[in-house]
């Protein structure tokens, strides 16, 4: 088995432009799987949409993809989430081959 670490943001930048909030979001890494004659896995953690996440999709071509969604949002900043969406979900499944 493989693991390949790749990156994510749970919240927008204008979250983690804010010390506070971005000491309490934290560091996000995903993980892919891989293992020969097996699905290849790919859990993104807590992120929103981000060019890392595309690119662990376009990249490394998971065959099963985990996201947290839901689209969470802080209550003080409902315009900037902290989890995906249902358009991110789709935009996820769109990528997969």
């Amino acid at each position: 088995m493989r693991l390949h670490k790749t990156g994510g943001q749970h919240g927008t930048d204008l979250l983690y432009a804010i010390p506070a909030l971005a000491r309490g979001l934290g560091e996000v890494m995903g993980v892919v799987f891989s293992a020969p004659n097996a699905p290849t896995l790919y859990v993104a953690g807590d992120t929103i949409w981000r060019p890392e996440v595309e690119q662990a999709i376009t990249t490394l071509n998971p065959d099963v993809i985990l996201l947290n969604t839901g689209a969470g949002k802080l209550k003080a900043f409902p315009d900037n989430p902290i989890l995906m969406s249902k358009e991110d979900t789709l935009v996820a499944a769109h990528l997969v081959n």
